[in-house]
């Protein structure tokens, strides 16, 4: 058997010379010219030491030469078991080094179609959770929120209409539609009217509808029909006289108008 080999070959374990250390988990020592078995946790090296790896046994994972359980943070995995580091704007990443699990400090987690992000400010429809510096999605009513639930809405949908932070498809007895550019709200109505309108150019509320025991005149709500005018309980409205120099009128019985004091 050979003891040393001339140059061009290698001296492998078995005192044979060949071209190269084709066997897995050896190396050619420069030093004994001899091809050497690695650590027992290299698949394949360049020296005896566990930090001389050149590839990992799966499922270790190949980091600064060592072989791993697991990479450390701030690092991930690729198929070929070698750990790579994440992204600048990562703490954490898995898959690629951009697809973050943990942010950088001043930046927030953010879901997308491809994966996760980290970003600045959240997407639109989402919110920080300062908890864990994640954007959560709004509730689907929501077009911009500041919590999960459906009644932490700051703007809508735009066939929706916001009100105490919640998003409705129609404004309660009350109050009027008013749609914005913006936003659709629902603006109160003027006092004792239940039902009114909302004109934005320019900016008017008028009443449809008043509350029991009061009357409609020209837009608002009134608990007496001023002079020149009687209240009609059918409609419940002001209506004018109609009476030329009348001050004071009523409707009789006979729903005949008769002037109850002159000017």
């Amino acid at each position: 058997y050979c003891t040393s080999c001339p140059n061009g070959y290698l001296l492998d374990n078995s005192n044979n010379c060949i071209s190269n250390c084709n066997a897995t988990a050896s190396y050619y020592s420069q030093a004994t010219r001899q091809c050497n078995s690695c650590s027992s946790l290299c698949y394949s090296c360049y020296g005896p030491g566990t930090d001389n790896c050149l590839s990992c046994r799966p499922p270790l994972q190949l980091y600064a030469g060592s072989c791993f359980a697991a990479c450390p943070f701030g690092y991930y995995s690729t198929s070929a078991y070698i750990c790579q580091p994440c992204s600048s704007a990562c703490a954490s990443c898995v898959i690629s080094s951009s697809n973050c699990t943990i942010c950088s400090a001043g930046l927030y987690l953010q879901l997308t179609s491809s994966g996760a992000v980290c970003v600045t400010s959240c997407f639109a429809g989402f919110y920080l959770n300062s908890t864990n510096q994640n954007c959560n999605p709004c509730d689907s009513t929501c077009l911009s929120c500041f919590g999960a639930n459906s009644n932490q809405c700051l703007t809508c949908s735009s066939s929706l209409y916001l009100v105490n932070k919640t998003c409705i498809s129609s404004c309660p007895s009350g109050t009027a539609s008013a749609i914005a550019t913006t936003q659709n709200n629902c603006v109160a109505c003027p006092s004792n009217c239940v039902n009114c309108i909302f004109s934005a150019s320019p900016t008017l509320l008028t009443c449809l509808q008043c509350q029991s025991s009061y009357y409609l005149i020209n837009g608002n709500c009134s608990a007496n029909c001023p002079q020149g005018t009687y209240s009609s309980q059918a409609t419940f409205t002001c209506i004018a006289c109609g009476i030329t120099g009348c001050q004071n009128c009523v409707l009789n019985s006979s729903l005949i108008v008769s002037c109850t004091t002159c000017q």
